[in-house]
């Protein structure tokens, strides 16, 4: 998935909010006080808003309400489309190790170090020439056992391992 706009989902975030905000209004002018008391304190899991509730807001406190909380929502929105950013970005710097070892196998032949048995690229391994051949290594190691070997030698793979 991409990056999010995040001008875009501020504004959906705060022009949710502003609905959010005309249906309380609309609520509230519709049913009257009493209902209004019962539905937000159910809405809000019996939280008593007798107190809070006022029923006589004028125009003018009502349209600067909503822009008040539009302008928290795109922040809130915004807010959260930045951190969704970041952490995408730091994915993008982290590639998984599958993503990494299908670059590495498409991007440059591969062979097997002819001591140990390991998989190294021909492009950053170490080499060595024996009998017109090439040989690559993924250590110093590897590559000085190698050349210590007598040239019809058997080399031994995986049993001699660099590693164990």
């Amino acid at each position: 998935m991409g990056a999010i706009n995040i001008k875009r989902f501020g504004f959906a975030f705060g022009a949710t909010f502003a609905l959010l905000r005309l249906g309380c209004f609309f609520v509230m002018a519709t049913v009257g006080k009493d209902i209004s008391i019962r539905f937000f304190n159910s809405l809000l899991h019996g939280l008593d808003v007798t107190s809070i509730i006022r029923m006589n807001m004028s125009l003018g406190e009502m349209a600067i309400g909503i822009i008040e909380i539009f302008i928290l929502g795109w922040l809130t929105g915004a807010t959260i489309a930045s951190i969704y950013n970041c952490t995408c970005r730091a994915k993008k710097l982290t590639p998984n190790y599958k993503e990494r070892r299908r670059k590495m196998n498409t991007s440059k032949p591969v062979t097997k170090d002819p001591i140990c048995g390991m998989s190294v690229g021909e492009s950053s391994a170490l080499s060595a020439k024996r009998d017109g051949q090439t040989f690559y290594f993924c250590s110093d190691h590897c590559k000085q056992k190698f050349l210590s070997l007598p040239a019809g030698a058997k080399i031994g793979g995986k049993s001699d391992s660099c590693c164990s």
